[in-house]
């Protein structure tokens, strides 16, 4: 079964986390607190953990400082087929849908039976022990080896003869423990009855002695419970007299208060009341009313410019329309014109000068050109000067209306400034702003005054104070009637102590008056209940000796039974010891190459080859050399137990002590394994980058 997808939601210091994982060697890279050991417990979870079973666990996992439960998603791939995994802790459900598959959220066991069948690790215990390796934690394997010794005899024996075999173990264990509380009780019961039976011999030949005793207890008894009585009336007065006391200082400080918070509050009263006439009296502005006066004050200051730049305009209208002249230029010419063509006509009516012919009609021709030219230089400068005047008029026009329409806009602000009985805007801002202050004032005393009072009156304080009065008045006489019981402190405490000891002396007196009535009794029909005792003891001797022969059988039967399991396991060991032995002897280049685990205990030892024997390698060789000795014995067992399923591994930084040849050796091997295996390596290193078929940087 390999991960390719995997969503956290509200899970340890992730909000939302999300990454997709390939088959093979996958290195998930991240600097310290990055959250990589997060994502194993995520990984943990999604394939152990029920959602259902341990709010305390839930709790462990959320997000640092949310409120949310947590929600884990992975898609999963199991022989090309997909199947998506969703963790849901805040609904306490479980789902698992596929191809050809289809999980209900309250069927969260049989999601657990289906992963654990498809990964081949039956529980998170065994997966921590064997393919999941923890930062740090590569030789935590001990204390998992009773679930992976009952996971091994189950693939011995098939799958239920190991539960089988644990269970008539602990079934044993269990009926030890009880058979020897048993006798433990039952020790403890035949010294009870030696007590009583050497009790009522000495009571029997003692009776006349207990009744002595008893006249004397009596009378002691009866003393202490005078005595007692006594003691305690005179301690509930001194009680009640320092309880007037304390009643009688709370409502001194109480008037104390009052008064203080009654010369408080007339000044702020006084204080409220001025600042509300000063506010009656004034003229309120509200800031719409300034806003209208500003705008009128506004239009007016428009208006004004605009009248400024219109008479300017018309001025200038005036001045250019005064300053050009139609002038006597184009009519000279025109006059010029008309007396040439009139000659010309004259002169060719009257028939002179045939000589000039045809040249005078060229002088002709000149004489009405200048005709034109004048005419058409007089029209135009006419024209010129009626669109001048035209301009002026349209001017004034302008000016005319801007001073009509300024005149209006200042009758208007005028009449604003009449209704609001004000000289200008910035008068008008001054009242505003002063109401604005006494209002601040006016409120902000009120709240004070308000908080003071707590919803009271002046009245009512003043009705609560001469109340106090007389309720001191009160407490003095009471007080002056208690003042003979009246106790120091150090006193009352003194007499509460010895109306306890008084009280402890009754008790011991009253269970010694039962002890000897019950002696008495006991005595006087003592020779019966010997016998019964006697008889009882010789029962219990009995059982005594049938429950220890018990134990015995269940001792010799449990041995049978453990060695019947060690022999169960040989052929696993042969197996484990050989996987592992091939696996150290690649990781250490052929240094250790053999490694055998004990059946009863499964301690494994390592061949050193230098003092040709096996060692323990906790206490001979290197941390480096151990640490590959147990990452050895980690796949193997993993491989072994998940019945060769090629399951995931997940390593979580388990290198960091590795020297350079070390880790080619053991990356190189995990590079292999990858081909069968999902591996993902969590690291802060950039070492292990050469290796992976994935690289996922956090």
């Amino acid at each position: 079964m390999q991960i390719s997808h995997l969503l956290l939601k509200d899970f340890g210091k992730f909000d939302t986390f999300e990454c997709d994982f390939s088959p093979g060697l996958n290195i998930i890279k991240g600097p310290n607190e990055a959250g990589k050991s997060t994502i194993v417990e995520a990984l943990t979870a999604a394939l152990f953990l029920d959602p259902k079973k341990s709010d305390r666990q839930t709790g462990e996992i959320k997000r640092w400082g949310g409120e949310n439960a947590p929600v884990l998603e992975a898609i999963l791939n199991v022989g090309g087929k997909h199947y998506k995994l969703i963790k849901d802790f805040g609904h306490h459900k479980s789902n698992l849908e596929g191809d050809d598959l289809k999980l209900a959220g309250d069927d969260a066991a049989a999601v657990d039976e289906w992963l654990s069948d498809q990964t081949g690790i039956p529980s998170e215990e065994i997966f921590k022990a064997t393919a999941c390796v923890a930062q740090g934690g590569i030789t935590h394997i001990e204390d998992s080896i009773e679930a992976i010794k009952d996971k091994l005899e189950s693939l011995v024996t098939g799958g239920r003869e190991d539960r089988a075999g644990s269970d008539v173990i602990k079934k044993i264990d269990d009926r030890i423990v009880q058979v020897t509380l048993e006798i433990s009780r039952t020790d403890s019961l035949t010294e009870e009855l030696d007590y009583n039976i050497n009790k009522l011999n000495r009571d029997i030949q003692g009776l006349r002695s207990k009744m002595t005793d008893l006249v004397q207890v009596e009378t002691a008894y009866k003393n202490v419970c005078d005595d007692h009585k006594n003691r305690k009336e005179k301690f509930a007065c001194a009680q009640e007299a320092k309880k007037v006391k304390d009643q009688e200082k709370e409502l001194l400080e109480e008037r104390e208060e009052y008064i203080k918070k009654l010369s408080e509050a007339g000044g702020l009263h006084k204080e409220v009341e001025g600042l509300k006439k000063q506010i009656s009296d004034m003229r309120k502005v509200t800031p719409d009313e300034l806003r209208e006066v500003e705008e009128a004050s506004t239009a007016v200051g428009y208006y004004r410019h605009e009248k400024d730049g219109l008479e300017r305009e018309h001025l200038e209208a005036i001045e250019e329309l005064d300053g050009f002249k139609v002038g006597v230029f184009g009519p000279a010419i025109s006059l010029l014109g008309v007396l040439v063509s009139g000659s010309i006509t004259a002169v060719h009516t009257a028939n002179l000068f045939p000589q000039y012919y045809p040249e005078i009609w060229y002088v002709l021709a000149g004489s009405v050109s200048i005709l034109l030219l004048g005419s058409s230089i007089w029209n135009s400068r006419k024209q010129k000067r009626k669109m001048l005047s035209k301009n002026a008029d349209k001017a004034l026009k302008k000016y005319n209306d801007i001073v009509k329409n300024l005149e209006v806009a200042e009758a208007e602000a005028d009449d604003l400034l009449k209704k609001y009985k004000v000289s200008s805007v910035e008068e008008m801002k001054r009242h505003l702003w002063q109401y604005e202050e006494l209002d601040k004032k006016f409120k902000d005393s009120g709240k004070e005054y308000s908080k003071l009072m707590a919803g009271k009156s002046l009245e009512e304080l003043e009705k609560r104070l001469t109340a106090l009065g007389s309720e001191l008045e009160t407490m003095s006489k009471e007080k002056g009637n208690l003042s003979e019981s009246s106790m120091e402190p150090e006193e009352l405490e003194r007499e509460r102590l010895i109306i306890n000891e008084i009280e402890e002396r009754t008790k011991d007196l009253e269970r010694e008056r039962k002890v000897l009535f019950q002696q008495i009794e006991s005595a006087e029909g003592g020779s019966e209940l010997l016998a019964c005792y006697l008889e009882r003891k010789s029962q219990i001797k009995e059982r005594v000796e049938a429950l220890k022969a018990e134990v015995k059988i269940l001792g010799i039967t449990k041995d049978c039974i453990d060695e019947a399991r060690q022999n169960a396991l040989k052929s696993k060991l042969e197996v484990l010891n050989g996987t592992t032995s091939d696996i150290l002897n690649t990781l250490t280049s052929g240094k250790y190459s053999k490694v055998r685990f004990d059946r009863s205990n499964l301690k494994f030892e390592v061949w050193a080859e230098e003092k040709n024997d096996w060692v323990d390698p906790e206490t001979v060789l290197s941390s480096g050399t151990i640490d590959q000795i147990y990452l050895s014995a980690r796949l193997a067992l993993a491989d072994l137990v998940s019945e060769h399923k090629n399951t995931l591994f997940v390593l979580d930084d388990p290198f960091s002590g590795y020297d350079n040849q070390r880790l080619e050796n053991v990356m190189g091997f995990l590079k292999g394994m990858s081909s069968d295996h999902q591996i993902l390596l969590l690291t802060s290193r950039d070492h292990y980058d050469r290796w992976a078929d994935s690289t996922i940087s956090l």
